[in-house]
């Protein structure tokens, strides 16, 4: 028995499921896109959108069960819709399809599939063919070694999700929840820091793995844009500076704090809102003013407190209104994205992190905090009569048609309870974030990652409107930091 399948059979005994991981893959012969690298270097195969099929073949599953889903993971961004045929070699028989709606790397897609198939499938493997889009799909190859990543590889995920709980603690523990460098990764790094700060070893640990793949100390970062084309030593956008938050705590002496802040200043507008060009949006209040409060707290510098607190304070004055949030915006006053959930969790998050943070880093006296306390407040009033009867909040929080989505529900539930760790908000808005946390167990799959995530925002309000959900580990991450928040509540 080899290490994998000695790991899974631990696996089934302590959790309940097991994997059936892809053994071989044989794929047409395609180049891979020259301005494109694969994340980690890992090893990648491509599913054509030209006549060429993949055929995938697997160990022997270990176990028997009436649910099984095939899980491919994407090793680079998709920038438009694919669906993508999953057959039987052998028939050709139709037995499912994977329906991919933009993609980032890392992120995991799975398809049912049923028990009568599984035979077939163990014999003959798994052909792929892609039906739509205009681009080869590439996926995390069979021969990645490391035992904490080997959810990313092909296979077939075989159980039940009775466990799903404690392996998505798990999870947090390992590479299964790595995320791209920017907004994504850091929601999960800002959680395994905030999880390092109750005494988590094991946090703490993995925080440091993390770190060591996106961290270099003569480029100072590298990392993939969100188009994966390579970034070593440079920065793409104001978007990518939460990862700083976890960086400035736990390696406060790295090079590439200074490059990074060199780099975000270089935005800062007169009036001292720090946007690339026009636009604005409620995103730079969790990934640009937040980073930002902890560089403050360790230069003990006032003067960026109180950038820190302009970031805030400015966007709200435009993206804030008597009728709700609006993720979008520009200084002319065109708007967008009307009470967003994810929109609104990145406001409040951000918002209650920066208090927190320079409150208890010594600059509770500034006058200009009390701002940011009503801006947290008039959210969290706007949220809470809006939140549904089992504790989680709709992708756009005011439209009942539209289907949850548990990723805002996970971040805005965090900033409740963050707020009444804080002082700000009444006890009341605890309990709901409780509530948010009780529920958003039944969204995990039987290997503990988080479902039913509105997809990252490439394709537009229509897409986040649709009932159209994925998996994704930026959500896990803020459903760990929803947990770690009442966590310091109940100590």
């Amino acid at each position: 028995m080899d290490a994998s399948t000695h790991l899974f059979e631990i696996y089934k005994k302590k959790y309940g499921w097991t994997r059936a991981l892809a053994k071989s893959v044989k794929h047409p012969e395609i180049q891979f896109p020259p301005e494109k690298r694969i994340p980690l270097g890992w090893p990648a195969f491509p599913v054509s959108h030209r006549s060429e099929h993949t055929v995938l073949h697997f160990e022997k599953p270990t176990q028997t069960s009436s649910q099984a889903w095939l899980r491919l993971t994407a090793a680079i961004d998709f920038r438009e819709e694919k669906k993508i045929d999953v057959l039987l070699p052998k028939s050709g028989e139709k037995i499912g399809q994977f329906n991919i709606r933009y993609a980032h790397p890392f992120q995991p897609f799975q398809v049912k599939v049923m028990k009568k198939h599984l035979r077939k499938i163990q014999k003959d493997g798994i052909e792929l063919r892609q039906i739509t889009g205009k681009k080869d799909a590439w996926f995390f190859g069979p021969t990645i070694d490391h035992k904490d990543s080997l959810g990313f590889h092909p296979h077939l995920l075989i159980g039940s999700n009775e466990s799903a709980l404690s392996t998505f603690k798990q999870n947090m523990y390992g590479l299964q929840v790595l995320s791209p460098f920017g907004w994504m990764g850091g929601c999960v790094l800002d959680a395994l820091s905030e999880m390092e700060k109750t005494g988590d070893q094991k946090a703490a640990e993995n925080l440091s793995r993390h770190l060591s793949h996106f961290l270099h100390e003569d480029y100072g970062v590298r990392y993939e844009n969100p188009h994966t084309e390579p970034l070593d030593g440079r920065f793409n956008s104001i978007e990518d500076f939460l990862p700083f938050s976890a960086i400035i705590r736990k390696r406060p002496q790295h090079p590439s704090i200074e490059r990074a802040m060199q780099f975000l200043l270089q935005y800062e507008q007169p009036d001292g809102l720090i946007i690339s060009g026009n636009k604005m949006s409620t995103e730079g209040c969790y990934t640009v003013a937040y980073p930002l409060a902890v560089w403050a707290v360790y230069k003990h510098d006032a003067a960026i407190a109180q950038k820190s607190i302009r970031q805030i304070s400015l966007r709200a004055r435009y993206l804030m209104s008597d009728h709700g949030i609006h993720q979008q915006g520009t200084r002319d006053g065109s708007l967008a994205f009307k009470n967003w959930g994810r929109g609104i969790a990145w406001l409040m998050l951000g918002t209650a992190k920066v208090i927190r943070e320079l409150k208890e880093g010594g600059f509770d006296h500034l006058p200009a905090l009390v701002e940011l306390t009503y801006i947290l407040q008039r959210a969290a009033a706007l949220v809470t009569h809006l939140q549904t009867s089992d504790g989680l909040w709709r992708s756009f929080i005011d439209r009942p048609e539209v289907a949850i989505d548990t990723s805002a529900s996970a971040g805005i539930a965090a900033a409740l309870a963050w707020g009444n760790y804080i002082g700000i908000l009444e006890e009341r808005y605890t309990d709901q974030a409780e509530l948010t946390q009780q529920n958003l167990p039944r969204f995990l799959t039987a290997d503990g990652l988080l479902t039913q995530v509105s997809q990252i925002n490439r394709g537009g309000e229509s897409l986040q409107a649709s009932d159209y959900r994925v998996i994704a580990q930026f959500g896990m991450g803020l459903m760990a930091q929803l947990d770690a928040a009442l966590n310091y509540l109940q100590n």
